[in-house]
């Protein structure tokens, strides 16, 4: 998931040694500072945890990770922070860290750190909510970033439908990026083939970013959601007429 955030109306990126500096138009810079302190938070959490042994690593998953049952009996409630900075391997935190930079970077650049902590952070705890209310009785750790990262790509979509981010050095709409990925999250969930995936921690949020958009600001948010909604539908009703073609 290689994205890197930009918009084509009022958004420049200075590439290079500067690389992941966001710069506006009339020349004022603004650098994402929240979310690379994010991403180096989960790295040194990572290195922290990947050089120790296999039986350190486990019990810190249980002590941090998010258990649905652990948290169902009142106990170990920070999880539902802490779970955001572990994650489980090289190719999911990488995969992660990519999402968190070029997106959090577009999004920090428009809503400024403090909101953008808002969202990333509700995101999370909303999502991790959702997650042990549906699997109450789920003993196994999860970890990750993912959830709070879809609330970032949530809000982002319904405040900037019209953003361009990067998805392998080729600018993509945001919109379409967050209609591809929900349709998949919905076809996996709907399948039940989501494996040790939680899907729908990262369908929670997704829609909790959406809905703390509504909350900064509702007229934008609506017009996103008109947008966001017709080109999922329109993907729906493009691949059932696919289908049907198919079968014939």
């Amino acid at each position: 998931m290689s994205f890197m955030g930009a918009s084509i109306n009022d958004l420049g990126i200075t590439l290079g040694k500067d690389m992941v500096q966001l710069q506006r138009a009339n020349g004022r810079p603004r650098f994402p500072t929240l979310t690379l302190l994010l991403i180096l938070v989960n790295l040194v959490c990572f290195m922290a945890t990947t050089n120790s042994s296999l039986q350190l690593r486990e019990e810190v998953a249980q002590r941090a990770g998010l258990v649905p049952s652990v948290i169902l009996s009142g106990s170990q409630a920070w999880t539902l922070v802490t779970h955001m900075f572990l994650h489980a391997d090289i190719a999911h935190i990488t995969f992660n860290m990519l999402a968190l930079l070029f997106l959090g970077a577009a999004l920090e650049e428009r809503i400024g750190s403090a909101r953008f902590a808002s969202v990333f952070l509700l995101s999370g705890l909303i999502a991790a909510a959702a997650f042990v209310l549906l699997n109450p009785s789920s003993s196994t750790p999860a970890v990750g970033a993912s959830a709070a990262i879809f609330g970032v790509m949530g809000t982002l979509t319904l405040l900037y439908p019209s953003s361009f981010v990067l998805l392998v050095f080729v600018p993509v709409p945001t919109l379409l990026i967050a209609v591809f990925y929900t349709f998949g999250i919905i076809s996996i969930i709907q399948s039940g083939t989501s494996g040790w995936v939680a899907q729908e921690a990262h369908l929670a949020g997704l829609l909790a970013g959406m809905v703390i958009a509504f909350e900064m600001k509702p007229q934008d948010a609506i017009k996103g959601l008109i947008a966001f909604l017709g080109c999922l539908v329109t993907m729906i009703l493009a691949l059932s007429l696919l289908g049907a073609r198919r079968l014939r």
